[in-house]
């Protein structure tokens, strides 16, 4: 198959992250199966216009999740055991090695969102309101049509709005800042089973609240949000403990 075919031009958000939601994405599809080869760095730089230190940063987190495996002097491959190894048992396995610093952006994350949202829900613009709704609205399609690779992405651009909707541009700033350090395997949460639903209707009740005007249902619908994604993370870092190993 054309590499052409496989491989589009990244979107809009922290690049690694965007190579590796399409990579994670075709290897989902089936389009890139159990022990195939990815092209060359090169390749993907011209492929994914994106620059080499990018594409080598996605490979790592595609190496650290179990979902390729590196051969020097050969190249980059879709790891062998690839079927074994479901997308929930990879999170576990990253989210054990960093659990607390993950938890850590979270926290600050809750304390900036909640902020931006009890003013979104003061301040917000018409125009503002409609872009969370459009966003919303194709987050909502994602999950009927189980695109969880683009989900990654339109969740991230949901939250960047919400730091816009505030007014402040500082907060707004920060909060992109934020979202950028975010390690990407924390967006493959939405993988896990039920999950991509559940953020889906957390947004739901964000999105109401400011549509709304109602400051404090907005704080505590993001406060919510973020606390129930800690608590699925800190239920992942405990089962870690009996995640099998993959041979």
């Amino acid at each position: 198959m054309d590499n052409n075919e496989l491989f589009q031009a990244v979107k809009k958000v922290r690049v690694s992250d965007g190579v590796v939601e399409q990579i994670l994405g075709l290897i989902e599809q089936g389009r890139l199966k159990p022990g195939d080869q990815l092209p060359s760095e090169r390749e993907l730089v011209e492929l994914l216009r994106v620059g080499r230190a990018t594409v080598r940063e996605a490979l790592r987190m595609l190496e650290v999740q179990g979902m390729i495996t590196v051969r020097p002097g050969k190249g980059a491959f879709v790891a062998d055991d690839i079927n074994r190894i479901s997308g929930h048992e990879a999170i576990r396995i990253w989210q054990m090695e960093h659990a607390n610093e993950i938890l850590d952006l979270l926290e600050i994350r809750e304390a900036l969102e909640r902020r931006a949202a009890y003013h979104a829900a003061q301040r917000a613009s018409k125009n503002i309101i409609k872009e969370l709704q459009e966003v919303f609205d194709e987050a909502e399609q994602c999950v009927e049509k189980g695109d969880i690779a683009r989900l990654g992405y339109v969740d991230h651009r949901f939250h960047s709005l919400l730091g816009k909707a505030s007014g402040n541009p500082a907060l707004s700033q920060i909060i992109d800042a934020l979202g950028e350090t975010m390690p990407s395997p924390i967006r493959s949460i939405q993988r896990l089973p039920g999950r991509g639903k559940q953020s889906l209707e957390e947004h739901r009740a964000i999105l109401h609240a400011i549509m709304n005007g109602d400051a404090e249902g907005a704080e505590v619908a993001v406060s919510e949000h973020i606390r129930s994604l800690c608590e699925l993370l800190k239920s992942l870092s405990n089962e870690s403990s009996v995640v099998p190993e993959v041979k």
